[in-house]
């Protein structure tokens, strides 16, 4: 009902895809990786996600609006042997600015059924998002994720020329919440 087309980008990337997004280090390697491009395990949706806005945008394809939901990869942690698999909801909206990406936020969380009051957005600077566009979601007093903009530094190490709108939410935090 937003105009979003659904994406699904690889879970496989590179370490200088996700470091050209500006998405999370160190991240999960893969063992015995087929090609150097597909050698670690994403660690955000972001790489993916731009990467598609990028390519449509050297199709001349611009303003496209996008979402995903899908797992990030996270190295283990507390003497965990296995990485932690949270589940995400990415979007992006290419020509548009933070704004746009709040009103998905919203829509979204009301969807779900969270209450307009619940919800609680702080400026924050976040590696990869633009420095004074971002914001750190927090509902029902929970950090589950950041909305705002992506870095034009980052937009244009993917040769994007248009402005592009971020979220992502880590559902398996919002899902906990009542």
């Amino acid at each position: 009902g937003l105009g979003l087309a659904e994406a699904m980008p690889t879970p496989l990337v590179s370490t200088s895809l996700l470091e050209q997004a500006g998405a999370p280090l160190p991240a999960v390697a893969i063992a015995n990786p087929m090609a150097a491009e597909e050698s670690v395990l994403r660690s955000s949706l972001r790489p993916g996600l731009v990467n598609a806005i990028a390519q449509n945008a050297a199709h001349r394809n611009l303003g496209v609006r996008l979402f995903e939901i899908g797992t990030a990869f996270l190295p283990p942690s507390d003497g965990a042997d296995l990485p932690a698999e949270p589940e995400h909801l990415g979007v992006v909206v290419g020509g548009a600015e933070a704004p746009e990406a709040v009103d998905v936020l919203e829509v979204v969380l009301r969807r779900m059924g969270f209450d307009a009051s619940a919800l609680d957005l702080a400026a924050v600077e976040v590696p990869g998002l633009h420095p004074t566009r971002t914001a750190e979601v927090t509902v029902g007093g929970v950090a589950v994720g950041h909305v705002g903009e992506i870095d034009p530094g980052v937009l244009e190490a993917f040769s994007v020329p248009e402005r592009v709108a971020w979220l992502e939410l880590r559902l398996d935090d919002l899902f906990e919440l009542p």
